[in-house]
């Protein structure tokens, strides 16, 4: 055996020689997409965006529906990849995929305390620079997890129009399961001019927590025996995750179950 150990090393040091380096050509970086700095006037502070465009972006004059991924510097990689692997399987279109970072210092503020101001922010400073700058056909889906989720299923309720298709990842509803309830079964009654898609999960109980575990079953309930009539919805419960990598998941099975039927 130590005679093999021997010879082995002997082999690798031939095949991989103390120059292995020098057999490197200079190294090429490769990008997933633009960043775009600038000041928001509503946040007043610096923001930026990140852009992936579809493969055939370049090469065509199509307009295209876009990802608006909450929280970005967590979601923007795994989600243009995701995006780009069903696209290239026929099993949802093509899309801009633009990534909203955040931080701690600022997230609670934004997706809650003073979250009027974020969404002031989304409707007239983000669209209007990626509508400005892309081939953006208005079709537009928001992606969050966690509280990012939560913010995204009271857009749907408050604000329908902003985006016509929603996936949220372990939304902690409680407190509010009630009220998002209602609201979704007012503003989806027949005759709306507006008609959305929305997928939502949760990861195991003991992972969200009781009481999350509990609101969320309750909505569920509540949207099953009187489901809003200009609203399409799933959800999915994934017992085999984690309250953190429910995310993974959730917006790649999410991206194939908004795009599943046009409205």
């Amino acid at each position: 055996m130590r005679r093999f150990a021997v010879i082995s090393f002997i082999l690798c040091l031939w095949v991989f020689p103390a120059h292995a380096k020098d057999i490197i050509k200079t190294p090429a970086q490769f990008e997933m997409g633009n960043i775009l700095h600038f000041d928001s006037s509503i946040l007043n502070e610096p923001r930026t965006l990140q852009v992936s465009l579809p493969d055939s972006y370049s090469q065509s004059d199509q307009h295209y529906p876009v990802l608006y991924l909450l929280d970005g510097e967590r979601h923007f990689q795994h989600g243009v990849l995701a995006a780009s692997l069903l696209a290239n399987q026929g099993l949802i279109p093509e899309l801009i995929v633009v990534g909203i970072p955040s931080s701690e210092a600022v997230r609670a503020r934004d997706l809650a305390t003073d979250k009027q101001h974020f969404i002031r922010f989304l409707q007239e400073e983000v669209f209007a620079i990626v509508d400005a700058r892309y081939r953006a056909n208005g079709q537009r889906t928001v992606y969050g997890h966690s509280l990012a989720a939560r913010f995204s299923m009271q857009l749907m309720a408050e604000h329908p129009t902003l985006f016509s298709r929603v996936i949220a990842a372990s939304p902690p509803l409680q407190r509010i399961d009630q009220s998002l309830l209602e609201a979704l079964q007012q503003r989806y009654r027949e005759g709306a001019d507006y008609y959305n898609r929305v997928y939502f999960t949760l990861a195991h109980p003991d992972s969200e927590g009781a009481e999350v575990a509990s609101a969320f079953t309750h909505f569920t309930r509540g949207l099953t025996a009187h489901p809003p009539e200009q609203l399409t919805w799933e959800y999915q419960r994934h017992d085999d995750q984690t309250h953190i990598s429910n995310y993974y998941p959730s917006l790649f099975y999410g991206l194939m179950k908004v795009y599943q039927q046009q409205p």
